[in-house]
């Protein structure tokens, strides 16, 4: 069973929405996980990053 989502994106990244859904297209399975995987580690060191930005400020 597939899933359906709805995104809302400003006008000026569709270009960008685009290009990354047909990449998504093109991943296998196992890719989209390892995919998600590298997206959440973004994620969080970003979160770290916001963090340790905070406490020295």
């Amino acid at each position: 069973m597939e899933k359906e989502m709805e995104i809302m994106l400003a006008t000026e990244k569709k270009q960008e929405a685009e290009e990354l859904m047909k990449f998504l297209d093109e991943l296998t399975p196992k890719e989209k996980k390892d995919f998600l995987v590298f997206m959440q580690g973004i994620r969080f060191a970003k979160g770290m990053t916001k963090k340790t930005d905070s406490q020295t400020a």
